[in-house]
């Protein structure tokens, strides 16, 4: 994992000694290593793994995620462009909770805008007070 800013030398005075800027180098190196997961695996094994057993069923799989969290949506796309087989790409699909809380009754609606501030698209979740 890099850090462009870590990475950055535009406010870098010219280090007289080599060896400070070897060890600079290592702490970021081991800072990264650290931020890794100690063992190897899939980040989208819960996708993975739910995308399978609808392939094994020949069911569809829907993702149900918050539009405010764009990575979730990049993450399943992932998943669904290394999927081979072309019918069973259209059987993953994927949906916001902004999207689906236009539809629901307006008490659910209004439970979803006052509990997690989801509303449907073209309107403005209400202040919550504390």
């Amino acid at each position: 994992m890099e850090f462009a800013e870590e990475f950055t030398q535009e406010w870098e005075e010219v280090a007289e000694d080599e060896g400070a800027a070897r060890a600079y180098q290592a702490r970021i190196v081991a800072t990264a290593r650290e931020a890794e997961s100690a063992e190897a695996g899939y980040a989208s094994y819960q996708l993975i793994r739910n995308a399978l057993a609808a392939h094994a069923e020949g069911c569809s799989f829907c993702v149900l995620h918050d539009a405010r969290r764009p990575d979730l949506r990049e993450v399943w796309f992932e998943v669904i462009a290394a999927v081979k087989h072309a019918e069973m790409r259209v059987r993953l699909k994927v949906l916001t909770w902004q999207e689906l809380a236009a539809l629901l009754p307006s008490e659910l609606q209004e439970f979803l805008d006052l509990k997690y501030g989801i509303v449907g698209a073209g309107r403005v979740a209400l202040a919550v007070e504390d």
